[in-house]
This record gives structure tokens, sequence and C-alpha cells, in this order.
């Protein structure tokens, strides 16, 4: 969680990698501010393709829950 005086710590964005890599259902489980929150989904819609996981050597969806640093 950031800490409301200097707007530093971590934000935790929750995502789905699809089973071609791409990040869907993009949320934070504990929204901070619209700005912070707004940088954050942004930055994570912008990286590159994700390795799906796999099952079986097949690709399948993965849930994630990651922290962010901010500062």
């Amino acid at each position: 969680m950031v800490n409301n005086s200097d707007d530093q710590g971590k934000i935790y964005i929750r995502f789905v990698v699809d089973k071609d890599g791409k990040l869907i259902n993009i949320s934070l489980p504990k929204p901070y501010s619209l700005s912070l929150d707004s940088t954050t989904v942004a930055y994570i819609c912008n990286m590159p393709k994700w390795e799906p996981g796999k099952r079986n050597g097949d690709p399948v969806r993965v849930k994630q829950l990651i922290p962010v640093r901010v500062k």
C-alpha cells in the first residue's frame, strides 16, 4: 500500500495472462488515488506480452497479483 505522506510504497495489481500472453481483466484490489492508479494500470497495459502458463504443454490462462513499487 502506498504511504499517503510521500506517495511511495507498493500498489498491488491483479490481472490474467491469457493463452496468447496478453494481459486482461486488469484491476487494483485496493485503489489508492486516481492519478497513481491510472498510471500503474497504463504501465502494466503497455508491457510486452507475457509468457502464458502451461499445463501439459498447452498454454493456459493464469491469474496474477503483483506489487508495483511507486516512487
